[in-house]
């Protein structure tokens, strides 16, 4: 059993390190991933927050972009392109990247349950 006695311990054990994922559905030529970075706990409330709105009225505009936008990165962490940006791409794929988003922050049920009354 693992013990943490200092943050710095829990951090290099769990920290938000990017994460390759596969998404082989998309490759045309070979294998296609892409590097996905977990949100923090911070980021996470403040998506979670961004959805409700102000008054709990829903934001649902461009979701999946802005979910997906906070997680894409190089393999070093970087942020790669904008909310606006990525909404601009092919539906099927942001949707498949937002779905392993979705998982990889424990989030499956929270955003699927967002848009319902």
């Amino acid at each position: 059993m693992s013990k943490f006695q200092t943050l710095e311990q829990f951090r290099s054990n769990f920290g938000c390190k990017p994460v390759e994922v596969k998404l082989p559905q998309f490759a045309k030529d070979g294998a296609f991933s892409i590097f996905l970075k977990p949100l923090t706990s911070r980021d996470r409330d403040n998506f979670e927050a961004s959805v409700v709105g102000v008054n709990g009225e829903r934001d649902l505009h461009n979701l999946r972009a802005r979910l997906v936008a906070k997680c894409l990165c190089d393999e070093t962490g970087k942020p790669i392109g904008s909310e606006d940006e990525i909404g601009g791409l092919q539906a099927d794929l942001i949707g498949a990247i937002f779905d392993e988003v979705r998982a990889m922050n424990g989030m499956a049920d929270d955003i699927e349950e967002t848009g319902k009354d």
